[in-house]
């Protein structure tokens, strides 16, 4: 054989001749990227054995045996339970296949090594010995597989790692000759070396797609295998294949969740919940490293392999340019420098979506567990606001929607801290081997680069915090007027409130604005410098330095700071994601770390069987402050099994008693005790129901009974409420139970109390809401009953009458003090209203009146399924580029839209035309080493600079159009929500909502614009290279064209998968913010319960939902990445290809079009993912869209408007009235006539669900109005403005809602009245005269203007907040008052006081009440009794009851007695 001696070569970073050494010489390094060459060839191998050799395949042999050493020690060697599925199917054949080889490969080493015959590359002793040993123990190891299944997965992965570590010496002993010019011909090598080449790779291939086996990490849950961990490793890490079935059925279809693969059960909530709470620490930024070490060092590794394969590209640029300039000096085989130019590209994009995926796992991973954590500190959590408190809604929304995301970006943080300084570091070593000392002026210029952001970093950070701030309180006030949005309507008060948001919105506006300024500013700088360094760099180069510039040179110095400037630009961006990232994770750890928690509780065994209080001091907050309410030196012991009530006045502790036994109050002094190994269970004062059906509500997850559900739905009166529903108990009743009235609410919650098989019953004024009829069938068939036996039931009542007798236990609250009273002739016990026990017989039969079965038949009928809130609708098909041009029209006008587009464009031709330009002048250099540079250095810099100033404006101009957009979107979703119809609330979560103006707008604010903008450039970029490209080489356009069709099919495919999924994590979001606020409301009840667990496992199961849909959603991005990338790839290897052939070409031009090719290569990728990440992001267009066409009430008009002195006098008529809530609803209200004269007070009476609160909203026009009119002083309601009407007459609900901050702002909410008059509406009501709270030396706080209310009123008990309800619309001064029942929650005696002043307050309005209790309206003018919405009787309350009809019945029932007309002297009508 002859011998292959090398020519020596010159390259563009080093010169010097080929070694002949077998070993690496740092001395001689060369971007040849391969540095040791063989002299010569006596064999088709290699004529030395390389030391390497023996010290790899016996490296592997110590890994081999250290692996197994592992596993043995922690006790992993065997499983513990085989999986049936590990060894069959294909499993099984692939296994015998690899183990037949194994014998293959065995016999062909033993056959060398006995005969001597290995080539001389293996013929060292130590060689050969360690090739007989690999054979050895793979035959071993795949034998014992087959023969041992508990040691089946070790001894398969050991043989798989045996076999790997085979194969570098064994690749490099047949390919490393073939690298050179002067290659030995394949036939060189005998058939029998090829055939072993073939059984190595082959042992390799083989696991690669092998089905890989699944080991439950919870084999008790049952639970199915996701895809991906059973595909093959190839499928898992390279292909992404196991989502091929999602992608062709998004093809066919829309894409369903159950299209979608399952969770993995290790990436399951309750895997990282546990392993969170067993590793956590005070530092939450430690805990997170803790629990994602592993996900930290896999990006990592992955990150520094990145950077490492990004080098190869410009080093195989440099050669090949380098061989064209000249090619007799070239000694290495151009097509290496081809394939490298291939093979670099995919080699970083497979190390990219390595990264990519381990760091969306860990996105994913900390998502669910973070989030899980916040909604457990909610369940524990004592949610009580002081005067600086925030929302309770708000703020763990905002922890969620955008912290928790921000916490996750640490990913990126690990990603540059790992890129920055292998990329900066090696470019600049590389460009110091081009340029000489010169690169070092560039590095300079680079450190320059690099304090700016550090400079401006403190000032992002105060720009970043007080965005935020801002952020926060819009959201904050949006969770708080979408919790009241009634109210707000009832008011008519939709655009002050609209301008309270507009304007919060436009300060977090102004402050992003400024934000996006200064980055804007960084951005440029930070791009722009590194260019101008590079500038810099080559005019020492050039006209110091005196040196000629080649294209290889050239454009391989513009690759290497290229990437300097990419880092800089990454690190820019990190420095405001540090800011943030902190800034949450402090926020994140402050709540978790917050002490405020209630005190745990043992159900197990209780150490003491009292109830009550032991010399305790207790308050809402932990550390009061003068003027907060506390709860003083109770002792207090009640009896076990017996019945105990509650009383005192309206504002004076009851219910904050009742709440100290639950263990919602902190303890200052003393003790308190409450049983709970038995169970307690509790009914609130303000009924708190699930967003569910009502038998879910009163089963509270506990198990249906079927004999005592029924028992329980007697005795609470709801037999005759389920038989008016369609559904009956399987009947949705919507959020806090919209759909129902306030005593079904109540007696809702009371079967709840009632149906659990607790011990222990506590109940805050459960009869507040309720009808004399229904209190006294509850009392009798509920309280009276073998349902409360041996049971402890302390209530809270103002029905001092109705317990009299079966009380065992008396305790009377005053100012916040209790004491036992134990004489029942006491006078405190007469305070409140007496009256007889009313008649059993007066109430209707309820028991006649069968329940209904379950449904269990086929009502398959919408309309009767009972559903209330309807599934969240979501946008079918691709995203069509109209809605782009769309929301690219919210920018301004389309002058301002085209000029954005005009920088774009311009910004794109001036950089191809700067490397088209470099092409120019490095060939100029070429042919005439003596040109004068300076006129190619000023034409360069000019060119640079310009591209500067283009690039600022095209992303100012951009920005601010997007910053418009989102201001503009944002208002009309707002407008559109606030002037929908109120029934509309009734079927959609507060969280859906909450989540459209939080996760929603923070999508259009922060990615839709980025990843348009994104688009635009890499369209732009890629149309640019096949111009450019193509110019120089036309025969480029047919790889071009084939790389963006098969990057449009792809794109096509996934477009379609990752739209569809990404609108189900749209609406699987919506669920966790429902959930949470739920939970929030009501998590004194869930507590009281013991339901937290129950509760978490349900936030659990939502964040596995959601997980599980956004893992796919960034899987999906993977699936696209290694297509694309690998079709991508290939343009650049055949563009050199293409010039390698064409021999007219000048390396300049070469350069231009290689340099192009790449940058087109890379755009299709980043186009494809651009492209579709865009549709994805305008998933959040189309649902702020969707909600910005909601169907609205009508619109004011000029016919509509009327004086402002209207009404001027109350006068209501009806006129053969129907209504129904909805065009197809159930008709409400059946042809009601009356005539209300002006002045009157009228009450309204009637049974739970006649009809009284309809009438009242119908005077609004909350109801769908079938037929009739209503005219109030003469004026028919439909012709008046809606606002005008609602603002005209003041309604005051069941439910009293009031908003954060003062008194005064919730009396005068827009500041145009003055103090006197608003003080005088607090002394007119009474509610100047409660006492909130005393001082140390017990003096009394009372009720002022400036009086801090919280959000929702929280810390106003219901009394209080009915009171200041009252006060807000005295201050109103309408002719026309509705109350609907909105004294239910204050004593008697206050509420006759009440009544009195409304009397008085409202002498010349006429007043519409809605009351239970009889004795507080009989002097009322005139009443109606309704009946299933029917007018059964109206008139004078004397006559009626005269009348011996339904009035007198009720009057009967609750001991009333009128004297004869003539003696008591009334008012005639």
């Amino acid at each position: 054989m002859e011998n292959f001696h090398h020519r020596p070569f010159k390259g563009g970073f080093g010169v010097g001749r080929v070694p002949t050494s077998l070993y690496y010489s740092l001395s001689d390094f060369s971007l040849s990227a391969i540095s040791i060459f063989p002299t010569h060839y006596d064999q088709p191998y290699l004529n030395e054995a390389p030391s390497w050799y023996k010290y790899s395949l016996e490296s592997g042999l110590v890994c081999l045996y250290l692996y197994l050493i592992y596993r043995w020690i922690t006790r992993s060697f065997t499983v513990k339970q085989t999986v049936g599925s590990e060894f069959s199917g294909l499993r099984k054949a692939h296994g015998i296949l690899l183990w037949l080889l194994s014998i293959l490969f065995l016999g062909m080493t033993a056959f060398m090594f006995v005969n001597d015959a290995f080539p001389t590359a293996f013929s060292d002793p130590p060689v050969k010995i360690c090739l007989l040993a690999y054979s050895v123990h793979l035959f071993l190891l795949h034998s014992l597989r087959m023969i041992y299944p508990r040691a089946r997965p070790t001894l398969y992965h050991a043989a798989v790692l045996l076999n790997l570590l085979l194969l570098p010496p064994i690749f490099h002993f047949y390919s490393y000759p073939f690298f050179f010019v002067d290659h030995p011909p394949l036939s060189s090598y005998s058939p029998f070396l090829w055939f072993y080449f073939f059984i190595t790779i082959v042992g390799n291939f083989i696991p690669l797609f092998t089905p890989r086996v699944w080991y439950p990490l919870f084999p008790e849950d049952n639970y199915q295998p996701s895809a991906e961990q059973v595909c093959s490793m190839f499928n898992f890490a390279c292909s992404y294949g196991y989502l091929n079935p999602l992608v062709l059925t998004a093809k066919r279809r829309v894409v369903e969740v159950d299209d979608t693969p399952v969770i993995p059960d290790y990436d399951k909530n309750k895997a990282w919940t546990y392993r969170f709470e067993r590793m956590k620490t005070p530092s939450l930024f430690i805990t997170i490293h803790k629990i994602f070490w592993r996900q930290i060092l896999g990006m990592g590794v992955s990150s520094f392999m990145v950077s490492v394969c990004q080098f190869l590209s410009p080093i195989a640029l440099n050669r090949l340019l380098k061989h064209l300039e000249s090619p007799s000096s070239s000694s290495v085989n151009p097509l290496v420098w081809i394939v490298l130019l291939l093979t670099g590209p995919f080699l970083t994009s497979l190390f990219t979506q390595f990264y990519l995926f381990m760091s969306t796992r860990y996105l994913a991973r900390s998502y669910t567990t973070l989030v899980q954590q916040i909604y457990n500190k909610v369940i524990r959590s004592r949610f009580v606001q002081n005067k600086s408190g925030d929302s309770k809604v708000g703020r763990s929304n905002n922890l969620i929607s955008t912290d928790v995301d921000d916490i996750g970006e640490i990913r990126e943080f690990i990603h540059i801290i790992v890129r920055a300084p292998v990329e900066i570091a090696g470019s600049i070593y590389l460009l110091q081997k081009l340029l000489g000392w010169s690169a070092y002026v560039g590095l300079a210029l680079t450190v320059l680069t690099c304090s700016v952001p550090i400079v401006l970093g403190p000032l992002v950070a105060k720009l970043t915090l007080r965005a935020n701030r801002a952020t926060d309180s819009r959201i904050e006030l949006m969770s708080e007027l979408l919790q009241s949005i009634r109210i707000t309507k009832f008011f008519g008060w939709e655009l002050p409130m609209l301008d309270r948001v507009k304007q919060r919105r436009q300060v977090e506006l102004n402050r992003t604005w400024k934000l996006l300024l200064m980055e804007i500013c960084i951005q440029v700088l930070v791009e722009s410098l590194p260019v101008f360094s590079m500038f810099a760099t080559f005019v020492v180069f050039t006209t110091i330095m005196g040196q000629t510039i080649t294209p290889s040179i050239a454009f391989t110095s513009i690759s290497l700071f290229s990437f300097i400037r990419t880092q800089f630009s990454w690190i820019a961006y990190l420095m405001r994601q540090i800011v943030q990232i902190f800034v949450s994770i402090g926020r994140v750890s402050d709540f978790l770390n917050d002490p405020d928690e209630v005190d745990p509780v043992n159900t197990i065994e209780d150490t003491s069987q009292e109830i009550g209080f032991f010399n305790a001091s207790l308050t809402w907050v932990s550390n009061p402050s003068p003027g907060d309410f506390c709860l003083r030196d109770l002792n207090i012991v009640f009896p076990r099994n017996k019945l105990s009530i509650v009383i005192g006045p309206t504002g004076s502790g009851k219910s904050s008693l009742i709440s100290a036994l639950l263990g919602e109050l902190s303890l200052n002094k003393g003790s308190y005790n409450l049983p709970r190994s038995k169970g307690v269970s509790y009914v609130s004062q303000v009924p708190w129901l699930r967003n569910a059906t009502i038998r879910d509500n009163i089963l509270f997850d506990y198990p249906y009974i079927e004999e005592r559900y029924k028992k329980v739905i007697q005795a609470c009166g709801l037999l005759t409420d389920l038989q008016s529903f369609v559904a009956s108990d399987l009947t949705e009743i919507g959020e806090k139970g919209v759909t129902l009235s306030g005593g079904q609410k109540q007696r809702i919650a009371l079967a709840r109390a009632v149906y659990s098989p607790t011990s222990i019953v506590l109940m805050d004024d459960v009869f507040s809401a309720l009808d004399i009829h229904t209190s006294n069938w509850i009392y009798k068939h509920c309280f009276q009953s073998s349902l409360m036996e041996n049971r402890t039931v302390i209530l809270v009542t103002h029905n001092v009458h109705l317990f009299m007798d079966s009380a065992a236990f008396i305790v009377t609250v005053k100012n916040g003090s209790a004491f036992p009273v134990t004489d029942k002739s006491s006078p405190l016990l007469f305070l409140a209203e007496q009256a007889a026990s009313a008649s059993e017989a007066a109430a209707p039969d309820l028991a006649a009146i069968p329940i209904p079965n379950e449904v269990d038949d086929a009502e398959a009928a919408d309309e009767k399924d009972g559903k209330l809130v309807e599934e969240e609708q979501r946008v079918t098909g691709d995203v069509v580029f109209s809605e782009i041009f769309s929301y690219m029209k919210h920018f301004g006008s389309g002058f301002y839209v085209a000029a954005v587009l005009l920088f774009f464009v311009t910004t794109q031709a001036t950089s191809i035309l700067i490397d088209l330009w470099v092409a120019f002048w490095t060939n100029s250099s070429v042919n005439s080493p003596d040109v004068n540079n300076n006129k190619f250095l000023f034409v360069y810099g000019t060119m640079l600079l310009a591209y500067s100033l283009l690039d600022f404006l095209r992303t100012v101009s951009y920005d601010r159009g997007a910053w418009w957009a989102s201001r503009k979107l944002h208002d009309s979703m707002l407008e559109s929500v606030f002037g929908t119809f109120a029934s509309w609330f009734d079927k959609t979560p507060t969280g859906r909502i909450v989540n459209r103006f939080a996760k929603d707008i923070r999508s259009i604010d922060m990615n839709l614009s980025g990843w348009l903008f994104f688009s635009i450039n890499c369209f732009l970029s890629v149309a640019g290279g096949i111009l450019s490209v193509s110019s120089a080489m036309p025969i480029f356009m047919i790889p071009a064209v084939i790389v963006c069709l098969a990057g449009y099919y792809f794109g096509l495919l996934y477009t379609r998968a990752q739209v569809g999924v990404k609108r189900l994590i749209s609406i699987y979001t919506s669920p966790i913010f429902s959930l949470l606020g739920e939970s929030i409301v009501g998590v004194s009840v869930i507590r009281a319960f013991n339901r937290q667990t129950i509760f978490k496992q349900m936030f659990s199961e939502r964040l596995d939902n959601l997980v599980r849909l956004q893992s796919t959603s960034y899987n999906l991005n993977r699936w696209v990445a290694v297509r694309t990338d690998g079709i991508s790839g290939l343009v650049g290897a055949i563009a050199g290809l293409i010039a390698l052939l064409q021999k007219d070409l000048s390396p300049g031009v070469v350069g231009f079009s290689l340099n192009q090719a790449v940058i087109f290569s890379s755009s299709v990728l980043l186009f494809v993912r651009s492209c579709n990440s865009l549709q994805a992001e305008m998933n959040s267009y189309e649902r702020v869209l969707e909600y910005s066409k909601l169907p609205q009430e009508p619109a004011p008009t000029i016919a509509g408007q009327v004086p402002a002195t209207w009404p001027k006098e109350g006068d209501i008529v009806f006129n053969h009235v129907s209504v129904s809530y909805s065009a197809a609803g159930p008709t409400i209200l059946k042809d009601v006539n009356l005539h209300i004269n002006p002045s009157e007070k009228v009450a309204v009476v009637g049974r739970t669900g006649s009809g009284k609160s309809t009438l009242g909203l119908t005077l609004l026009r909350f109801t769908h109005r079938i037929s009739g009119e209503i005219y109030i002083n003469g004026r028919e309601t439909q012709s008046v403005n809606l606002n005008a009407l609602r603002q005209r007459i003041s309604f005051i609900p069941q439910d009293p809602i009031l908003f954060s901050g003062t008194v005064r702002s919730n009396l005068d909410p827009f500041d145009e009245l003055e103090d006197n008059f608003l003080n005088e509406a607090l002394k007119t009501s009474g509610a100047s005269s409660m006492i909130m709270a005393h001082t140390d030396d017990q003096k009394p706080i009372h009720i002022t203007l400036d009086t801090h209310v919280a959000s929702e009123g929280s810390n106003f008990s219901q009394g209080q907040k009915q009171v200041l309800a009252l006060a807000r619309a005295i201050v109103r001064r309408s002719k026309i008052i509705i109350l609907d029942e909105c004294t239910a929650s204050v004593d008697d005696a206050m509420d006759q006081k009440i009544q009195k002043t409304l009397r008085e307050a409202f002498g010349d309005a006429t007043m519409l009440c809605i009351a239970h209790r009889l004795k507080t309206i009989v002097d009322y003018d005139k009443v109606m009794v309704l009946d299933k919405g029917v007018l059964v009787e109206y008139g004078p309350p004397a006559v009626l009851y005269h009348n011996n009809g339904h009035f007198r019945r009720m009057c009967d029932g609750s001991g009333i007695t009128f004297l004869p007309p003539e003696t008591r002297g009334s008012k005639s009508a």
